[in-house]
């Protein structure tokens, strides 16, 4: 059986609940049907299945920060499409605070 620590990880590695990653798991046959059962009994337990759906390892998502626009800007002054100062300028930021970003590992 998978366990709750190797669910979490997942979560951290995908981004994805808890939740989600057991049902996809059960539908790959990953888990059986037992071990299904067992651990929605667990997140009922917890109260994970209930609002406010506090799972462990979850984000506040106050503190989110969206980057899908950055990488896409990143992506598209890769690829040439768009030039430095068009980005900064999607971006609404200044060319050196670009430079400093694109130099900067992206956060997972």
């Amino acid at each position: 059986m998978i366990s709750l620590g190797e669910l979490l990880a997942l979560k951290q590695l995908f981004g994805a609940s808890i939740q989600a990653i057991t049902y996809r798991c059960h539908d790959l046959g990953i888990i059986n049907n037992a071990a299904y059962r067992r651990l929605f009994q667990v997140f009922n337990e917890n109260g994970w299945r209930k609002p406010p759906y506090k799972e462990p390892g979850q984000i506040d998502p106050s503190k989110e920060e969206p980057r899908r626009m950055e990488r896409l800007c990143f992506r598209a002054l890769t690829e040439g499409v768009i030039g430095e100062s068009k980005a900064a300028e999607l971006l609404g930021i200044p060319v050196r605070e670009l430079t400093r970003r694109m130099d900067r590992p992206l956060a997972t």
